[in-house]
């Protein structure tokens, strides 16, 4: 099924909002789908997707029809209306259209049987009283003298009533420059209202030589649509293989100064 996401934003004086769902069929023989809406959330920090039901969602979202008939290697259409009822509050409201093969076959009694389901996300913003408000919650890296970190992991918390995208990169610098960064959240994934999401950071480092010494992690980050970022700041000493170095050369060069004094 397409798009597989679908951010939609509704206006206070909107009535309603439509979108067309694809539903391929990418086999060799034609296949019936059940369409259906259910409720999601997050399922853990990662970004996965609980489904919760689909009470709630037919108040607000309607599909043209629940069932498609698709020929092999075709597509059909699915006309789908987004209703900007007084009963849809102001914020975020999140859904899904489930996509489930029809199953033929006699299956034995006694088999415990698999139906295969495709899902489009719906994203919904209702203006007019919506919140914004996200939260570095916590930071976690491996803390190491001998090591510049690879890899940071950022917790952040949504504390308001609409779904975030949060932006930022992630800088360690001293003696002056940056010395290796990363990007926070490339893939652009959504935190959704009072929940949680936790991000891996990769850091790019392609320095032969990094100096040890004191530095300084420097946290930016902001959500889509917000101008300026916050920051947070943190010290970290690095010693790594070039402090070896540097202490193996003056150790060596002390040897040396000796044994040329005492010869001469």
């Amino acid at each position: 099924m397409s798009p597989p996401f679908v951010d939609i934003v509704i206006e206070k004086t909107d009535k309603q909002k439509t979108f067309e769902l694809v539903v391929g069929n990418n086999s060799g023989v034609i296949q019936s789908i059940n369409l259906s809406v259910v409720d999601f959330g997050s399922l853990d920090e990662s970004g996965g997707v609980a489904f919760l039901g689909s009470k709630t969602l037919a108040s607000w979202m309607n599909l043209e029809k629940d069932w498609v008939t698709v020929e092999p290697q075709k597509t059909e259409k699915v006309k789908v209306t987004i209703l900007n009822k007084e009963s849809l509050t102001a914020g975020g409201h999140y859904g899904a259209i489930l996509g489930t093969l029809k199953n033929e076959d006699k299956v034995d009694k006694d088999v415990i049987g698999l139906n295969q389901a495709i899902a489009t996300l719906v994203y919904i913003q209702k203006k007019d009283g919506e919140i914004k408000s996200l939260l570095l919650n916590k930071t976690d890296f491996r803390k190491s003298w001998w090591k510049i970190p690879d890899n940071f992991q950022v917790r952040f918390e949504n504390k308001g009533n609409v779904h975030l995208v949060p932006r930022g990169k992630i800088e360690i610098s001293g003696y002056g420059r940056v010395w290796v960064k990363g990007i926070i959240n490339e893939d652009s994934g959504k935190i959704l209202p009072n929940s949680f999401r936790t991000i891996n950071v990769p850091i790019i480092n392609n320095k032969l030589w990094i100096w040890p010494g004191n530095y300084q992690i420097k946290i930016d980050y902001r959500f889509d649509g917000k101008d300026g970022f916050e920051t947070k700041k943190f010290d970290y000493f690095y010693f790594g293989k070039e402090g070896w170095i540097l202490v193996v050369t003056g150790l060596l060069a002390i040897v040396f100064w000796l044994i040329w004094k005492k010869r001469f």
